[in-house]
């Protein structure tokens, strides 16, 4: 089974960032949260840059940008840049809304996030769908009470994420491009370069036997690899799974992801 091609960014995750006491590799790690009643999906995951998962999520045809913190873009005193600022050095079409805080919510296209959030880092930010009927208050309300509506996106550290949605692909969306980061990471593939995702179909025939799956890398080849996966959760200072008994493989000549009882 194929999915997406996915373009690896110059600081994907597993490479980057390091988890608990030991300073040790982010395992994969995911985590799904089925809907109440009236509720999203809630899915957790990591590692993952916000570069890196957004172009992977069903958003609306515009989206806002709440709470972003940053030291990549730094004034002459030092000062992180208001994201508007950012935008402008980035040449993003966007629009500020003034909500009585440091930095105003900025809005723009969906297809603009990679643009945006291109070659810098950030440890936190809220990214929610846009409709341009609810104010700009009522949006940061959603965002804080957890409430919100459509697709939401919060990141912190640039290797954790959660997304809340009401669309039912989005578990199987995070978890395809966490593999395929994942996979990246062990191939040695950088900036630039590109991995096929797994399909939604494999990842949500993984989910619907778990919603909990914990993955390392089991064998490398030069031209493949294949990542173990656990059924049960991950926490930094875990030691996480001793024993993997589902085996996923990517051929990367063919780009074919195969295993998981498919």
């Amino acid at each position: 089974m194929t999915g997406r091609e996915v373009r690896i960014d110059q600081w994907n995750a597993f490479d980057v960032n390091r988890a608990g006491i030991d300073s040790t590799r982010f395992p994969l790690s995911i985590e799904v949260v089925p809907p109440r009643a009236g509720e999203p999906w809630i899915v957790h995951g990591t590692a993952s840059t916000v570069y890196d998962i957004v172009d992977a999520l069903p958003w609306a045809e515009n989206v806002a940008l709440l709470n972003v913190g940053q030291n990549s873009w730094l004034d002459e005193d030092l000062r992180s840049l208001p994201p508007h600022e950012i935008a402008e050095e980035q040449n993003v079409p966007a629009i500020a809304h003034d909500i009585g805080t440091v930095a105003p919510l900025l809005v723009l296209a969906r297809q603009d996030l990679r643009p945006f959030l291109a070659d810098w880092t950030l440890y936190a930010v809220d990214i929610v769908d846009w409709d341009g009927e609810r104010s700009p208050e009522t949006v940061v309300d959603a965002v804080t009470s957890g409430t919100g509506f459509g697709t939401h996106l919060h990141g912190d550290d640039d290797c954790y994420v959660t997304v809340r949605s009401r669309d039912s692909s989005v578990a199987p969306r995070v978890f395809a491009r966490l593999m395929a980061l994942f996979a990246a990471s062990a191939l040695g593939i950088e900036d630039g370069g590109t991995i096929t995702e797994p399909s939604w179909e494999l990842c949500a025939g993984l989910l619907e036997r778990s919603p909990f799956w914990t993955g390392r890398v089991t064998k490398t080849e030069p031209y493949g690899v294949e990542i173990g996966l656990a059924p049960q959760g991950w926490r930094p200072n875990d030691p996480g799974p001793r024993a993997f008994p589902v085996l996923v493989s990517l051929d990367r000549v063919t780009g074919e992801w195969n295993g998981a009882g498919d």
